[in-house]
């Protein structure tokens, strides 16, 4: 599993909830980890709460699974100072400088 699998995911609980719904959540509101912010959009059908509380549940186990894999590897990695200009774009952070 990778963080493509996460997004895929986190599309197809988007698509149940808005096929079943007639509108769509956030893609923040089906990652969000301390409150579930899915399952009061998939009550009162038993087939679509368990497939819901499935998709959420892998969300949330790979949403944690990349971030420490994410953090360990921040830690390792070499910050490169040729790249710090990039940081002034706004909503870049370390992470640019780690990319190239």
């Amino acid at each position: 599993m990778n963080n493509e699998d996460l997004t895929l995911s986190c599309l197809s609980l988007q698509n149940i909830i808005s096929r079943n719904n007639g509108f769509k959540i956030k893609v923040n509101d089906v990652k969000a980890l301390k409150a579930d912010r899915v399952a009061p959009y998939l009550k009162g059908n038993d087939d679509l709460s368990l497939a819901g509380k499935v998709s959420k549940d892998s969300i949330d186990f790979l949403t944690r699974q990349i971030r420490a894999i994410e953090a360990v590897v921040e830690k390792k990695m070499e910050l490169r100072d040729k790249y710090s200009y990039l940081l002034t774009i706004p909503g870049q952070n370390n992470r640019v400088r780690l990319a190239y």
